[in-house]
């Protein structure tokens, strides 16, 4: 398991939203982005209930993982364009994936 999300999965979501959030802050992101951010890079675990959120983390395929989950989770949740959205959900879960090696 890689020991940062071993870290991340150890501590509160909310810890790792806090966390997280901190990172953002650090990169000098708009309020507006890192809200939006903080909400969007857990998109899939606040709502894909067979999804192991931090073993996706993990796989090497993340990406492409990520993509079909969100395209079949905003499916059914989204009255919107789903294959719009997508990239917007897994750009902010690739900063998440970026910043989580900074987590101790």
């Amino acid at each position: 398991m890689n020991e940062n999300i071993a870290r991340s999965k150890a501590i509160s979501i909310e810890e790792v939203r806090e966390l997280y959030r901190a990172h953002l802050i650090a990169q000098g992101l708009s309020p507006s982005t890192i809200q939006v951010s903080c909400s969007d890079a857990f998109y899939l675990l606040r709502n894909d209930d067979g999804l192991d959120f931090w073993a996706m983390l993990e796989h090497p395929d993340c990406d492409t993982i990520a993509h079909e989950r969100l395209k079949a989770t905003l499916g059914k949740r989204s009255q919107g364009n789903v294959e719009a959205n997508i990239s917007g959900y897994r750009a902010h879960l690739r900063r998440f994936l970026v910043l989580s090696s900074e987590i101790q």
